[in-house]
């Protein structure tokens, strides 16, 4: 993995250290160049290349889903996170709306409710969980629409997995 990181940081610089016009070097570096400089060579230039991969990797969405709900139906995803782990999500509903439960069930018997919503479309936050288990979501479609629901996750966490 770290190769991986270093390979794209070195392209990444290379793409940054060539001959460009004024306003497309300066739009790349996000700052104002003077006119002389046409050319990059600051060592800068490679830990800015690194910052924004590792950005990049940092908001690229880990686990995506997406479940089908007719109306009346149900559905249950849960993140495997041990005890201070955080988890980001994103998720959003293609039409209608949903009732929703963030909640946990511990290794140990515990359950615990992080939040509840009704007539949802869309819901986006951190998750940090407050023992070992399985932290997630319970949706419940009850309109007269099927709804899709999208579930985007990344962060600290061992599996995403579906619940019967």
């Amino acid at each position: 993995m770290g190769e991986i990181k270093q390979q794209l940081a070195d392209e990444a610089t290379a793409d940054l250290v060539v001959e460009a016009p004024e306003q497309e070097l300066a739009a790349q570096l996000g700052e104002i160049v003077p006119d002389s400089a046409t050319q990059v060579t600051s060592p800068d230039c490679a830990d800015s290349a690194l910052a924004s991969v590792t950005d990049a990797e940092n908001t690229a969405w880990r686990d995506e889903v997406s479940l089908t709900l007719g109306p009346g139906e149900s559905a249950e995803i849960k993140l495997v996170m041990k005890k201070d782990d955080t988890a980001s999500y994103e998720w959003t509903v293609d039409q209608g709306n949903l009732n929703s439960d963030l909640h946990t069930d511990g290794t140990d018997g515990n359950t615990v409710s992080y939040r509840q919503g009704r007539a949802e479309t869309s819901d986006t936050g951190e998750l940090t969980a407050v023992f070992d288990g399985a932290h997630g979501w319970y949706w419940r479609n009850r309109s007269d629409l099927s709804v899709t629901v999208t579930l985007r996750a990344r962060g600290a966490y061992s599996e995403l997995k579906r619940m019967l």
